[in-house]
């Protein structure tokens, strides 16, 4: 009888155990189905701004090969200008900055942090300062000064030799227009 009781007793702890081990399992099955929850929402986030991400590089591209094609058209104008041409291979590296302020994208390859995308600058971009007057960096023609699609307002110089200096992204307020020198 003493065995039996004993059995007994250690029946009851082993089902006391065996209650609050399921117990302990549905609490985690509840805490990992919450973070799975919230994995899928951040996942379906991702997946989101990444295709909102991928629709504006494909914008940008597009209207990249408008600017080149339109730079292209430029080129095949004759310019003449009025002045003597000091080729911009012998101002390299002393060209002032066409405004002050801070440059927040570099020329070349850059890293989306977010979506590890990498996209290609063919210039820079200076945050100006309020009401800041652009000027150009050297000598030259205003080959272009109008809005541009996925540019804004837009002016390009032609400074003779094949080179040529861009300035996107202006107010509307032009100081020159086209064949200003």
């Amino acid at each position: 009888l003493e065995e039996l009781q004993t059995s007994k007793q250690g029946l009851e702890t082993k089902k006391q155990e065996i209650s609050q081990l399921i117990q302990k399992a549905d609490e985690k099955r509840r805490a990992y189905s919450g973070q799975e929850k919230k994995y899928q929402s951040l996942v379906r986030e991702i997946d989101r701004n990444k295709e909102t991400h991928m629709k504006t590089l494909d914008e940008l591209r597009d209207r990249a090969e408008q600017l080149q094609n339109l730079l292209q058209k430029l080129q095949r104008e004759e310019i003449s200008l009025p002045f003597t041409i000091v080729p911009l291979d012998d101002k390299k590296g002393s060209l002032p900055w066409p405004l002050a302020g801070r440059v927040v994208t570099l020329f070349g390859d850059s890293r989306h942090r977010r979506f590890n995308t990498v996209t290609h600058h063919n210039g820079i971009e200076i945050s100006p300062q309020k009401d800041t007057v652009v000027k150009a960096v050297h000598m030259g023609q205003v080959a272009y000064a109008d809005y541009f699609e996925g540019y804004g307002y837009l002016v390009i110089i032609d400074h003779g030799f094949s080179y040529i200096s861009i300035y996107g992204h202006l107010s509307s307020e032009f100081l020159v227009k086209k064949g200003d020198f």
